[in-house]
């Protein structure tokens, strides 16, 4: 079975959940998928800008030459200290960002569940 196939079987089942969706909470989920796929592309950025730092701690010579040179010399760094704190500093204040928007995220799926899980109870007292 390939993939397509798979995807056939999901579509009735997905148009008919999205049928019990009012419009309000097909808008709330649009919004809650650009929120998750924006946490994961921060989250990778925030694996993926940790290892830049250590290794130009460990290895200053890199600053000579490639990337961290063409940035060293944008900004206008004066020297290799100065450049590591502001470096280090921007970091740090990126994960305190990363820290609020996981909680703010997971806030937003919370308010998200507790108001599909209301309005789906609704629907099912109803039909009875």
């Amino acid at each position: 079975m390939n993939h397509f196939e798979k995807f056939n079987i999901l579509k009735p089942i997905i148009s008919k959940l999205l049928k019990l969706l009012t419009r309000k909470h097909k808008i709330y989920l649009s919004i809650l998928l650009v929120l998750t796929i924006g946490f994961s592309l921060v989250e990778t950025l925030g694996i993926s800008a940790i290892m830049p730092f250590i290794s130009l701690v460990s290895e200053p010579k890199l600053l000579e030459s490639g990337l961290y040179k063409k940035v060293f010399d944008f900004f206008g760094f004066l020297n290799f200290q100065s450049f590591i704190i502001t470096f280090g500093i921007c970091i740090i204040f990126f994960y305190i960002f990363r820290g609020f928007y996981s909680v703010f995220l997971t806030y937003f799926m919370n308010k998200y569940s507790l108001g599909m899980y209301k309005h789906l109870s609704k629907i099912m007292r109803v039909k009875k």
